[in-house]
């Protein structure tokens, strides 16, 4: 599905999301990453307007299908979020009041 959104590390990188998917490990969003860096493990939020973000781990960070340990600023990504589902992504995305 596409949606246009930004993952924001606690650390401060920042990551241009282009696509979500459901896997087997969780959410899955695609993106590139377009400050800083992100690490398997950190702590990420995902803000919308007024509303309180969504907290959530990375739990694993894949480039050109392999598992990596982090990523740069420029590299095309894909990473998968511990907690977070599609459909409440989708849900607090769209959805004007929560």
């Amino acid at each position: 599905m596409k949606l246009k959104f930004k993952l924001i590390s606690g650390s401060g990188g920042v990551m241009d999301v282009d696509q979500i998917m459901q896997k087997p490990c969780g959410l899955v969003a695609v993106g590139k990453i377009t400050s800083g860096g992100l690490s398997k493990g950190e702590m990420i939020s995902i803000q919308n307007a007024d509303k309180m973000p969504i907290y959530d781990g990375l739990k694993r960070i894949e480039k050109n299908h392999e598992e990596v340990r982090g990523a740069i600023q420029g590299e095309l990504v894909g990473v998968c979020l511990g907690q977070t589902s599609k459909s409440a992504l989708i849900d607090y995305l769209i959805n004007k009041s929560q």
